[in-house]
């Protein structure tokens, strides 16, 4: 997969995500949110995130061969970057956010910072640490979507296969996951997660990927 087709996907993934995220948060009853200005500034971070992802799409909507403007690209990664900077700071003096403290927006604001900062796998793995043990020990804490997404991507970074294929790649015009532990039992673990199906999943990112193109033919 060359590098415009891996970066279409991976906003793509990310906007499913959010959806899926949402849709599984509504499950918990709303906590008391203890740190307010944490969660603000973590919502303002994703919002800068997400603005600078729908402008990389936009652009590739608008070209003609498919591939995004290099400099907003460039802008998005700079994103990642300063993003990932202001986080680690803060958790080198800090457990990681929960949804009692910066609430379900905040908690899933924090998480897509991690899951943007390919450019740092062991801060990912870190992150991933700190959040299995915050669900493992207080679940409602964390919320399990982000917690399956961010699991598959640091596996797939380090060579492993995936346990729940939300990391997906294009193959010959279609999206494909990308090699899956036991894939016979991949819908049941997504269905424990309160996931869709594999192939609402797929349907899904091809819809996404119809409308960033300006193409809805593709259903």
């Amino acid at each position: 997969m060359n590098w415009t087709n891996r970066l279409c996907v991976t906003t793509i993934v990310t906007l499913v995500a959010l959806a899926s995220s949402t849709a599984v948060a509504q499950n918990f009853s709303e906590p008391d949110v203890t740190m307010p200005g944490l969660r603000d500034r973590l919502i303002d971070r994703m919002e800068i995130d997400q603005k600078a992802r729908r402008a990389v799409m936009d652009s590739i909507a608008r070209s003609v061969d498919g591939r995004p403007n290099a400099e907003l690209v460039n802008d998005m990664r700079d994103v990642n970057t300063i993003n990932k900077r202001w986080l680690s700071d803060y958790l080198a003096d800090h457990p990681w956010p929960s949804i009692t403290e910066v609430g379900k927006d905040g908690a899933h604001a924090a998480w897509i910072i991690v899951q943007h900062a390919d450019q740092d796998r062991v801060f990912q793995r870190e992150c991933l640490t700190r959040m299995r043990n915050m669900y493992d020990t207080t679940p409602r804490e964390i919320n399990v979507v982000d917690l399956a997404y961010l699991t598959d991507r640091v596996r797939v970074a380090t060579g492993k296969p995936q346990l729940y294929g939300t990391q997906v790649m294009i193959r010959d015009g279609q999206f494909k996951p990308v090699e899956i532990e036991k894939p016979e039992e991949l819908d049941v673990r997504r269905e424990s997660l309160g996931l869709q199906s594999m192939d609402d999943y797929l349907f899904a990112l091809r819809q996404n990927y119809a409308r960033s193109r300006g193409n809805t033919t593709n259903r």
